[in-house]
């Protein structure tokens, strides 16, 4: 019964992601993600999508809680979605955050109809800490060059710093022609 349940999750999924552009990875394959990675945290997307010059995206947004975000995890999490995702000519992100309520905040950041969307006004009087709207951390890959940029220390949120793991640090606006 359990297993036929996981076969029609999987159907399903393909189904449901043959029918929009942007394909979002199935729940089994979002629990198979979280036992590798051994870590508790609570993946809250991974999404593909072809974009200019026909170079697949790969998307993945998780939340680590704080508790367990350190540099340590964050390479971890990193590396597995890397080797997950190994084609270097396609771009990876991975935006990771430390806590639900900066989640959501960058989630209805996005989408100004939310219901708890904040005015400007209303989020510039927050301290920094409760103002955050970015993840706490995020990796970029396109072709050769990996890094990535996070908040070393929670309580300071706005310092940031960036670590470069192959080739340079390069922003996902500009897409090199080749990568090979």
């Amino acid at each position: 019964m359990k297993q036929r349940k996981h076969i029609n999750l999987v159907i399903a999924a393909l189904i449901a992601s043959a029918a929009v552009s942007a394909q979002t990875i199935s729940i089994l394959d979002n629990e198979l993600d979280q036992r590798a990675l051994g870590l508790p945290v609570e993946i809250k997307g991974q999404q593909t999508h072809m974009g200019p010059g026909k170079v697949t995206w790969w998307m993945v947004t998780l939340i680590l809680p704080s508790e367990h975000y350190s540099k340590a995890n964050l390479e971890r999490i990193f590396q597995y979605y890397s080797e997950k995702y190994s084609n270097k000519k396609d771009i990876l992100r991975v935006s990771v955050f430390a806590d639900e309520e900066t989640y959501n905040r960058d989630r209805d950041s996005w989408d100004p109809r939310r219901k708890n969307a904040l005015t400007e006004e209303e989020l510039l009087s927050l301290p920094a800490k409760q103002r955050k709207t970015t993840p706490h951390a995020t990796y970029e890959r396109l072709c050769y060059n990996e890094f990535y940029y996070y908040s070393p220390d929670l309580e300071d949120v706005d310092r940031r710093e960036t670590v470069v793991l192959k080739g340079k640090s390069q922003t996902l606006t500009v897409i090199p022609p080749d990568c090979n």
